[in-house]
């Protein structure tokens, strides 16, 4: 059996493998900020800029663009100059309204905690 030789950045590779799990706890992080704080019905709702979503949360800039800018980077937002908007994903799954909202997910996660 011939040994197929694959580079380190390879999906698939072992280091894309340690490095996608490595990076999950960020990932699921961000996703559970952005659910408690309700940031896919805000964007849902035109709340879809930093300035807008600050003023309404009364949060930090920093803070609020860098976890609108992570959410962009794991594709659960876009960002079109300044406005930001939820993918399908987000839309379909992470706005309140909706009959298939997901964001059930941050209490399972809870559960497992040691």
């Amino acid at each position: 059996m011939k040994k197929i030789k694959m580079t380190y950045l390879e999906e698939g590779s072992a280091y894309y493998v340690l490095q996608d799990l490595a990076l999950g706890f960020q990932k699921s992080q961000l996703l559970f900020t952005a659910i408690k704080i309700d940031i896919f019905s805000l964007v849902n709702d035109g709340i879809n800029t930093v300035d807008l979503i600050i003023e309404r949360l009364d949060a930090d800039r920093e803070a609020m663009t860098f976890l609108l800018d992570g959410l962009v980077a794991i594709s659960l937002l876009t960002k079109s100059g300044n406005i930001y908007a939820n993918t399908t994903v987000a839309a379909n799954h992470l706005v309140k309204s909706n009959d298939n909202y997901y964001g059930f997910v941050q209490n399972i996660s809870s559960s497992y905690s040691s």
